[in-house]
C-alpha cells in the first residue's frame, strides 16, 4: 500500500514546522540530541469527502547527495515502493548554488522512482518547500525558474492567501496537494451528493497538478456524463465507487 509521504531535508530546514502547520500534530518524543532520521508519524487525513490514514516518514540529512544515492539504491527499492509523495524542505538563504545541487539530487531520485514503475509511471507528487520570511525577489525568481525547468513544484512556505490566478499559497497549497492526491482511501463520507462534488473539485486541480496539456472539453464532457450516471445509482457506496473510477480514468 502506497500510504507514506516522505518529508526530508537538512537539520533545521522546517520539517517539523511543516508537519505541525499542515497536519496539525507532531510525533511524540522527538529526539533532541540526535538526527531526526526514520521518524514515522501517523496522521488521519480527513476532508469533506473522505478520511484515510497516512504515515509521514520524516528524515534528515546533512548530505543530500549521499542520502539520495542510498535511497535510490536497489537495496532501498522496497522502501521506495510505499512512497506516494515527497516533500523536500530547505532554506532560501542556502543560496542558489546549493539549491541547484539539491534540485539535481532530487531529480535523480525521482528518476529512480520512475524506473521502479517499469511500464507504469510513478504517480506520486514532489514538492520543494522553501522557508524564509524575507526573500529577495530576484533570488525567488531564480529559484522558481530552477524548479519549473526540472518539473518540481516550489512552495514558499511563508506565503499566504492566493496568487493572481486564485490559487492558494504556502502551507495551504501543500495541504491542497496532499488532499487532492490519489491515496488509497479507507472511508468515504456518507453524503451521496458529495460524490459529484468530489469530481468537480478534482477537475479544478487538473491544471495545477498535471500541467496544461489536457483536453479540458473532453474532460468536461466525461464529467457531465458521469454526473448523469451517478444520479441514476441508488446505493451510496456505488455512487462513491463510480466517482472514484471516473477520477482515476481521467488521471486526476
Amino acid at each position: 500500500m502506497k500510504d507514506r509521504l516522505l518529508i526530508v531535508g537538512p537539520p533545521k530546514s522546517g520539517k517539523f514546522t511543516l508537519v505541525k502547520s499542515v497536519f496539525g500534530s507532531l510525533p511524540q518524543n522527538i529526539p533532541k540530541d540526535v538526527p531526526h532520521q526514520g521518524i514515522i508519524h501517523r496522521i488521519e487525513l480527513s476532508t469533506k469527502y473522505f478520511k484515510t490514514a497516512l504515515d509521514l516518514w520524516i528524515d534528515e540529512t546533512n548530505d543530500l547527495a549521499e542520502w539520495c544515492k542510498e535511497f535510490g539504491s536497489l537495496e532501498a527499492k522496497e522502501a521506495r515502493e510505499v512512497i506516494n509523495g515527497i516533500i523536500f524542505t530547505f532554506k532560501f538563504d542556502d543560496g542558489v548554488r546549493k539549491i541547484e545541487e539539491m534540485v539535481e539530487h532530487m531529480t535523480g531520485l525521482i528518476e529512480k522512482f520512475q524506473e521502479d514503475g517499469g511500464d507504469y509511471q510513478w504517480d506520486g507528487f514532489v514538492i520543494g518547500a522553501g522557508f524564509g520570511e524575507h526573500v529577495d525577489d530576484d533570488l525567488k525568481l531564480q529559484i522558481e525558474d530552477l524548479f519549473i525547468m526540472n518539473g518540481i513544484e516550489l512552495v514558499w512556505f511563508e506565503e499566504v492567501g492566493k496568487n493572481e490566478f486564485g490559487e492558494v499559497l504556502g502551507k495551504d497549497r501543500i495541504r491542497q496537494v496532499v488532499e487532492c492526491h490519489d491515496w488509497e482511501i479507507s472511508d468515504f463520507k456518507d453524503d451521496p451528493v458529495l460524490a459529484t462534488e468530489e469530481i468537480d473539485e478534482k477537475a479544478e486541480m487538473v491544471g495545477l497538478l498535471n500541467g496544461n496539456d489536457i483536453d479540458l472539453d473532453q474532460i468536461l464532457t466525461k464529467l457531465n456524463i458521469a454526473k448523469d450516471e451517478i444520479s441514476k445509482l441508488a446505493n451510496d457506496d456505488d455512487k462513491h465507487k463510480y466517482a472514484k473510477d471516473v477520477i482515476d480514468s481521467l488521471g486526476i
